[in-house]
């Protein structure tokens, strides 16, 4: 195998892991964001799933004073994940005069956000310092007590059961349920488009027999039937061409095909004519090459017979 040869295939392959490893950084995850003292109380300042990326622990500096470990248990009292990191308590200032040396300066506290692999089997959050557990943290606690009620730290992700689809909990679901998010941005839930459109043609009338510039196939098809211009591509198959899709939008656009009312579908009687030709004549062509293929191979045996004599 060629050198080159090789050399593409190990970059696909790379160009695959690459991708693969990106693909599984990206998801939900739990977000710990506290505040660590050197007297090892932790104050929670929150703690939810959300969508990002696990933090990327850097490996632990060998014989280093303050030794940090977090873990996630399941309820089966497995650990689900485990990370070590080091905290510091003494800054180290840049000296105002590069010449001279600064001093120095021990803090009584870090605020520290960590950011964990998400696990919906996960009971709660230890955290180690030196060996010794100095917190844990129930996660049914801050996400998910089953009570009825959507609060402060649940939302749809990580408590379906309290904050259901389209509730105002900090999450855009972004569900096609014919529930508007309130928390998510613009064209990131299809409801609210719908709902948008719908209220609009509330508000116009939507049923006066009149398709006014707020209404469309969209949200008023008793207005606004099938195949008119009303700013809505419908795409709908039922032999009328919709003026307001664009190439290949709409099957009834497409050259060629006739509807026969009736029979609820279309009849492509001049493509199937076009396509039968097209066969024929590519059959032909196939025939010709074969052909003009076997009598070179005949010829040259008699030019060279030719020539020796």
């Amino acid at each position: 195998m060629k050198k080159t040869t090789v050399s593409k295939i190990l970059y696909f392959f790379i160009i695959i892991i690459l991708f693969s490893l990106t693909v599984q950084a990206a998801g939900d995850v739990f977000s710990f964001y506290f505040i660590l003292h050197k007297s090892d109380q932790v104050d929670v300042i929150s703690f939810e799933a959300a969508p990002g990326r696990p933090t990327n622990f850097p490996e632990p500096i060998p014989g280093y004073p303050n030794k940090y470990v977090v873990e996630l248990v399941s309820f089966f009292n497995e650990t689900l994940y485990q990370a070590e990191f080091d905290i510091d308590f003494e800054m180290h200032p840049y000296p105002a005069n590069p010449e001279e040396l600064a001093e120095d300066v021990s803090v009584e506290n870090i605020t520290k956000e960590i950011r964990l692999s998400y696990f919906p089997e996960a009971e709660k959050l230890n955290l180690y310092h030196n060996g010794n557990l100095i917190y844990v943290l129930y996660i049914k606690d801050y996400l998910c007590n089953i009570d009825g009620t959507c609060s402060e730290y649940e939302n749809y992700l990580n408590c379906p059961l309290d904050c259901h689809s389209g509730s105002k909990d900090s999450y855009c679901d972004g569900l096609e349920d014919g529930i508007c998010d309130p928390d998510c941005a613009k064209g990131k839930d299809p409801d609210c488009e719908l709902k948008k459109a719908e209220t609009n043609a509330s508000i116009t009338g939507c049923g006066d027999s009149i398709c006014d510039n707020t209404e469309s196939y969209l949200n008023c098809p008793k207005d606004c039937p099938s195949g008119r211009r009303d700013g809505y591509c419908d795409g709908v198959r039922d032999g009328k061409c919709d003026p307001d899709c664009l190439k290949n939008e709409d099957p009834d656009c497409i050259s060629g095909t006739t509807y026969q009312p009736g029979e609820g579908k279309a009849v492509q009687k001049a493509n199937t004519t076009k396509i039968i030709i097209a066969a024929i004549f590519g059959v032909l062509i196939v025939f010709v090459i074969i052909f003009m293929i076997i009598r070179m191979k005949k010829e040259k045996p008699e030019a060279a017979f030719r020539q020796n004599q």
